[in-house]
């Protein structure tokens, strides 16, 4: 059991560090996508 909430846990952080890095590829070259990025990781939570 216990191990089953760490890797839930781990997929989790996994999942949001990924999303984040694409966010921050994003911006980094497309600036004018940020509010369109930001909208769908909204919609998703």
């Amino acid at each position: 059991m216990i191990f089953c909430i760490k890797h839930t846990l781990f997929s989790c952080f996994f999942l949001l560090f990924i999303l984040y890095s694409a966010d921050f590829i994003c911006q980094y070259y497309f600036p004018y996508s940020q509010k369109l990025i930001k909208s769908k990781l909204f919609l998703i939570f």
